[in-house]
């Protein structure tokens, strides 16, 4: 972390107070200032602003509020600092209580990322979103990077437990204790993986069948062998039975089987005797069809030889309505090709006009199209450019001329004006010396004004108490008067004696004597207006002497404050004062009448120089315009040329007329080429038609005379005269449905047929058998039999289940088998890591002892040179309870031997301290664990060296701030301010203090 700027309004003794760290960035430096500047107040702002809290212990936030501060002002610390090259910002509203409010108006905060976005915008989500960004919390940040006034040696000698949260932290051992949390939270999840393995073992032998057997049934079981030994028991005991019924079943069953048979021939008998006589019947009903069908196998014969030209038929009626068709066709196409020959020939007439035309249109349309380019807009305005660009050269000709002369005569103007810089400077010079001067002397009145005031008040103080001794005397004299009568007693004696008579009582004890009081003394000593008056004569005495210290002590103020006064009266100063302002004010008044002039010279310098800059300007416009004239000219020569046309509009006209006509003769010749060219292409088409039209005539017709000769032969072969006989026997519709109905009587006769055929030599005899007491004796055989099968499988039912529980067990025993000495592994591994097995250390506290020991060989290469090898830090070993172990000793090389780090005198704890604190930077910067630590402050404690150790403490200082860290120290010692090069400056002043940073 590395600190850009802080910013602190009524914050402390500061009122509106920017720091720029950046300049004191990768050094060393000192934080200098009077007692009471206001030194420690910044490492308060720092942490504050991060915070919310000051780094300084019982310093709450009400005190960090400027006692100069309006009322109605809130108090503000703003923070840019710099974490892994990423700038945040971070701004913090102090609570305070406006005039007239009954309660405070409450804190606020705000953090703004790299990009300038919000991060948080409340207290807690602040304080917060710090942690995560540096990694440290306030406590860590106090004792690491931040060393206050008197805390310097915390990180020494906290605790074990403090060290264990600071080291945490810093490098990051929660890993290691989330692992050792994960460890016993998977060792929880496999115990209890184990005890439902075990649940589940002895919940699925409850559900083994037994009841079928001969064997006690067992719920508890020394071991899980015992189980595997109980199971096969009760699967032998199954087989056992099955078996046996398996041997009834079958008995069963054969007896079953035969009945069955018998009762199926039976039954097979009565159906044939029964079919039988349907057969009979239904060939009665076929016989009826038979001369009908006869009729159906005639008709079909006739049509099936017909069928043999059936082709040739239905052929020859398409081929004399195509041949019709034709002739009919090729009548219309010769019409067609006429007709196209005659529009042809008028056609070509009208061609060979514009034929004879084509050659000077061409001539015409070259001619056009090289006057086109000519009918643009630059070309229908070229003469009115010609004039505007004339019109401007003449313009900026009289303007160039007009600005010449000008600048000519601002040159004599301005070498006329002579300034003598050095005796500006010297008057200037002189300025600032008497303000510097009469600002001193206007301080220095205010102080004198104030030393009058304390003098007049200390004059008056004077004569207060001289008055106050004079009534003191008077008040004394006047309370000797009642002892007068009491000569024996001195004043104290006669107040002390009536003050107890005042607290008697008869019949009381004594207080003093312890004896009964019997009576009083009338009035005590004193009447009551004696005492009234006594009384009172002693407060007055009393309020006298308070009144007088207190004019005695502001007596004393005062001689402090005018002590050391060596100003002169205001009076003197105040001429002064007055003489030096008036000799400023004609210094003031000598300096602007030569920089009115200086002004005046610089004003017809620049004017001269913009004159000449337009000057320029305007020369090359005239150039750049006649260039375009020149182009605009040779334009217009070419138009005359190429066009013979002077004017624009001639040339637009005559090109319109020329457009129209070219274009009506180029569409004219176009559609007579195009329709001649589509009738000559009608033409042959239409030719081509007539062609195809004649060749297919003559083909069908060829065809034709073959079909009628094959239908005639057939004719005279059937003995067939007419040929509506064929057609009617070729069109009958009813041919299809005779032939399948033909084809059903045929094969039903067949079948049945053959079906009495069958029957009658099956059938021994016409009888109908009853069986009534053969289907009796069945179904009684057939309960029996269902019964015992239903038992079996009921048997079967159980001994698969309960096989299957047996393989359902031994998988569940094998995997608490393995699940059991997982278990035991991984607790072995956890006593580990908690530290319950041999030295008793867990694994974060291992980690914490090597980091702490690491860090105690870094302090102790510096420690040992600052103390002339005398002094080592060690870790001790001594062990209190199960947080120990991060406890600090130091070892003696002396005496030889270690001893508390308590026992270390101021100076020596100083040095321990420091050394730690750089340790602990350098090891995390080594470790890299996501924090970085680039700044190191120190409040106090270098003065508690001697010469030799503090060279060595500033040495050491000066090696760390080489290695890129930012290292600033607040101390008293004169020697730090002699070897610094970077001082920070808490300079104050009127009960308020800035800062000014020195660097050599």
């Amino acid at each position: 972390m590395k600190l850009i700027k802080l910013t602190m309004k009524y914050f402390g003794p500061f009122e509106h107070e920017v720091i720029d760290f950046r300049t004191l960035n990768n050094k060393l430096f000192l934080i200098s200032g009077k007692t009471g500047s206001g030194k420690t107040m910044i490492f308060d702002g720092i942490v504050t602003a991060l915070y919310g809290s000051p780094s300084t212990k019982g310093r709450d936030e009400e005190s960090l509020r400027s006692q100069f501060a309006p009322v109605d002002s809130p108090s503000e610390v703003q923070l840019i600092f710099e974490v892994k090259n990423k700038q945040y910002i971070v701004k913090r509203v102090l609570k305070y209580k406006k005039p007239g409010n009954k309660s405070e108006t409450p804190a606020k905060a705000v953090l703004h990322g790299p990009d300038g976005n919000i991060i948080a915008g409340k207290l807690t989500d602040v304080r917060q979103a710090v942690e995560d960004i540096i990694k440290l919390t306030r406590e860590q940040f106090r004792k690491i990077l931040i060393l206050p006034q008197g805390e310097f040696k915390e990180l020494l000698v906290s605790s074990s437990q403090e060290k264990q949260d600071i080291l945490r932290t810093l490098f990051q051992t929660e890993r290691f204790l989330n692992f050792e949390m994960k460890l016993r939270e998977e060792l929880k999840a496999k115990g209890q993986e184990t005890d439902k393995l075990d649940t589940k073992i002895h919940e699925s032998i409850k559900q083994l069948h037994t009841e079928d057997v001969e064997i006690t049934r067992q719920e508890e079981f020394a071991s899980h062998q015992d189980i595997v030994i109980y199971l096969d028991k009760i699967s032998d005991q199954y087989k056992k039975k099955l078996l046996n019924l398996e041997v009834d079943g079958k008995k069963k069953s054969e007896e079953y089987n035969q009945l069955s048979d018998a009762l199926i021939k039976k039954q097979d008998h009565n159906e044939q005797v029964k079919e039988l006589e349907r057969y009979k019947a239904q060939e009665q009903d076929i016989n009826t069809k038979k001369s009908q069908m006869e009729e159906y196998r005639t008709l079909i014969d006739d049509y099936d030889k017909v069928s043999e030209i059936k082709y040739e038929l239905q052929r020859r009626i398409e081929l004399v309505k195509s041949i019709d068709e034709h002739k009919n066709n090729i009548r219309s196409s010769k019409k067609s090709i006429k007709s196209y020959q005659d529009d042809l020939a008028g056609l070509k007439k009208s061609l060979d006009s514009y034929y004879q035309d084509e050659a000077q249109m061409k001539d015409r349309e070259k001619i056009f199209y090289q006057n086109e380019r000519f009918l643009g807009e630059d070309y229908q305005s070229l003469n009115d450019e010609i004039k505007q660009v004339t019109d401007k050269i003449n313009e900026l000709n009289d303007k160039s001329a007009l600005l010449k002369d000008d600048i000519e005569s601002k040159k004599n103007d301005y070498e006329k004006i002579e300034i003598d810089q050095e005796a500006l400077f010297d008057i200037k010079s002189k300025i600032q010396n008497k303000d510097h001067e009469l600002t001193a002397l206007k301080r220095d009145l205010d102080e004198s004004k104030k030393i009058e005031t304390y003098t007049e008040e200390k004059e008056e103080l004077k004569s207060q108490l001289g008055k106050n001794y004079g009534y003191l005397s008077e008040l004394r004299e006047e309370l000797s008067q009642f002892s007068k009568e009491f000569n024996s007693y001195d004043d104290d004696t006669f107040a002390t004696i009536n003050h107890l008579i005042a607290h008697l009582e008869v019949g009381i004890a004594c207080p003093v004597c312890k004896q009964t009081v019997l009576d009083l003394p009338e009035g005590g000593l004193l009447s009551e207006e004696d005492k009234v008056t006594f009384n009172q004569l002693q407060d007055d005495i009393k309020k006298t002497e308070e009144t007088n210290q207190k004019l005695v002590n502001r007596m004393d103020v005062m001689e402090e404050l005018l002590r050391d006064n060596t100003l002169q009266p205001s009076a003197v100063i105040k001429d002064q004062v007055a003489s030096n302002e008036e000799k400023l004010a004609k210094l003031n008044e000598e300096y602007q009448k030569e920089e009115s002039r200086l002004q005046a010279k610089n004003k017809l310098q620049e004017e001269i120089t913009s004159n000449e800059n337009a000057y320029s300007d305007l020369l090359r416009d005239e150039d750049k315009l006649k260039n375009e004239l020149k182009i605009l000219k040779e334009k217009h020569k070419d138009f005359t040329t190429k066009t013979n046309f002077d004017n624009y509009q001639e040339l637009s006209d005559f090109m319109d007329k020329e457009r129209a006509s070219i274009m009506e003769f180029n569409e004219a010749f176009t559609k007579y080429k195009d329709e001649y060219s589509q009738k000559n292409s009608d033409l042959k088409v239409e030719e081509t038609k007539q062609s195809a039209l004649v060749d297919n005539k003559v083909a069908l017709e060829k065809e034709d005379k073959t079909i009628s000769q094959t239908i005639k032969a057939f004719k005279n072969a059937q003995d067939i005269k007419d040929d509506s006989v064929l057609y009617r026997l070729i069109n009958d519709k009813t041919i299809s449905d005779k032939k399948k109905e033909l084809k059903a009587f045929d094969e039903e006769y067949a079948s049945v047929t053959r079906q009495i055929q069958l029957l009658e030599d099956k059938v021994e005899s016409l009888e109908i058998f009853d069986l009534t007491k053969d289907q009796e004796h069945l179904e009684t055989s057939k309960v029996a039999l269902d019964q015992l099968r239903e038992f079996y499988g009921s048997i079967k039912t159980r001994q698969e289940t309960n096989d299957k529980i047996k393989d359902y067990l031994t998988t569940l025993i094998d995997d608490y088998g393995r699940s059991h000495k997982y278990y035991l592994d991984l607790k072995e591994l956890v006593d580990a890591v908690q530290g319950k097995l041999g030295y008793k250390v867990s694994l974060e506290r291992y980690v914490l002892i090597y980091y702490l020991e690491r860090i105690l060989d870094l302090a102790n290469y510096r420690l040992l040179s600052m103390t002339n090898h005398r002094y080592k830090l060690i870790r001790s070993t001594k062990k209190s309870n199960r947080y120990s172990g991060l406890d600090i000793e130091v070892f003696d090389y002396y005496n030889n031997q270690s001893r508390n780090i308590n026992s270390l005198s101021g100076g020596e704890t100083f040095q321990a301290s420091l050394v730690l604190a750089l340790a602990l930077n350098e090891s995390l910067q080594e470790e890299a664990g996501g924090i970085q630590l680039d700044t190191m402050l120190i409040d106090e404690g270098f003065g508690t060296l001697d010469q030799e150790t503090l060279e060595v403490a500033i040495s050491t200082l000066i090696d760390l701030q080489t290695t890129g860290k930012t290292v600033g120290i607040i101390s008293h010692v004169e020697e730090l301010k002699l070897r610094m090069e970077n001082i920070l400056t808490v300079i104050p002043e009127n009960g308020r203090s800035r800062t000014k940073i020195h660097s050599l």
